[in-house]
């Protein structure tokens, strides 16, 4: 499964993996929606991620910790 937006590939086959817009955070948005769906449904799952950014792990951890 790849959450990555395709933006973001695109980015990173140029070799500009670091350079994130406001927008590169759809990505985490993907990642989250992929927890919340697991947790609904009460499965489990792995997935990674650099998530370099404070601002990307809140969208990704959110209030999922309680």
């Amino acid at each position: 499964m790849n959450l990555h937006p395709a933006e973001n590939v695109e980015k990173m086959r140029g070799g500009n993996a670091t350079v994130r817009t406001r927008t590169d955070c759809r990505g985490c948005k993907m990642i989250a929606a992929e927890i919340d769906g697991w947790r609904a449904t009460g499965e489990s799952g792995v997935l990674t991620c650099s998530a370099l950014k404070r601002a990307y792990r809140n969208i990704i951890i959110g209030d999922r910790l309680t």
